[in-house]
């Protein structure tokens, strides 16, 4: 599950990214614009159903790498950062910065949150090199 789960990730940010790409043009990319919609849906339902479930939610890591945003849309969680826990309902946001003991779990009715890696560079496709 959480193999797909990031490679749902990686798909978002490419479509993402050549919606950015295709703004930056000029142009109204209406059919872009949908396939991004129906892809972040499916994934949020994916998450929301499956990977954390009410009363679920994600095991106690460290990033190291970049701070995250997360902001709860929805429902209600707790937010356990180095040990200690933040309640956090629908419109509360917190940054979790880099290199802290983190754990989201849902509350009794659900967690719907968004997740945006702060600093994050801007991933794309390209070419295999040729050797």
């Amino acid at each position: 599950m959480l193999g797909r789960a990031l490679i749902e990730h990686q798909r978002l940010y490419a479509l993402t990214g050549e919606l950015e790409d295709e703004l930056a043009e000029g142009e109204v990319p209406v059919a872009r614009m949908r396939e991004v919609a129906e892809a972040l849906d499916e994934h949020i339902r994916f998450e929301e159903r499956t990977l954390f479930p009410a009363g679920g939610g994600t095991a106690e890591h460290v990033n190291a790498e970049r701070d995250v945003l997360v902001l709860v849309l929805a429902g209600s969680a707790t937010v356990t950062l180095d040990g200690e826990d933040l309640p956090v309902g629908g419109g509360d946001a917190i940054v979790i910065e880099k290199e802290r003991t983190r754990r989201i779990a849902a509350g009794p009715e659900g967690v719907r949150y968004l997740s945006v890696p702060v600093r994050l560079p801007k991933l794309g496709i390209s070419r295999a090199p040729t050797d």
